[in-house]
């Protein structure tokens, strides 16, 4: 973490998370929350493709849906 982790927003004057890492750290888990938390707006393949990111690094979530199959 340095000094680039947060900039001002021009639009509204408030800091915002800048930091190109933290960005895709949040880019994988905003993905990874639509994908896991409402399998149903999208096709499996679709969810796959927004979770991996996600399950690369921490795996699979626990569904309990899953775990009793």
């Amino acid at each position: 973490m340095g000094p680039q982790l947060f900039g001002r927003d021009e639009g509204d004057g408030v800091e915002v998370l800048s930091d190109p890492a933290w960005l895709r750290a949040f880019d994988a888990a905003y993905a990874a929350a639509l994908a896991l938390g409402a399998p149903e707006l999208l096709t499996p393949e679709e969810n796959a493709v927004l979770a991996h990111r996600w399950t690369i690094v921490l795996g699979p979530p626990d569904v309990p849906e899953q775990q009793r199959a």
